[in-house]
């Protein structure tokens, strides 16, 4: 991923489940983000779910959409 990043390109992550233990031996969308941010430590890593109000989501999408990452 790094050498995409380095490119100038953005990565997303798909994630099947959001809580802990809505599907078994399935890591959660904030466990990945937290394994993400300390593997892109100096890069911004966003996180966007379908728990989100459409407001959190629709800043989360803009800022990638601008590349303010």
């Amino acid at each position: 991923m790094n050498h995409v990043l380095n490119e100038g390109e953005q990565i997303y992550v798909v994630c099947v489940a959001i809580e802990e233990g809505e599907r078994p031996n399935v890591k959660n969308v904030h466990d990945i983000y937290k394994n993400l941010s300390q593997v892109f430590k100096g890069r911004h890593v966003g996180m966007l779910h379908g728990k989100m109000t459409s407001f959190e989501k629709d800043i989360v999408m803009a800022t990638f959409n601008a590349r303010e990452h």
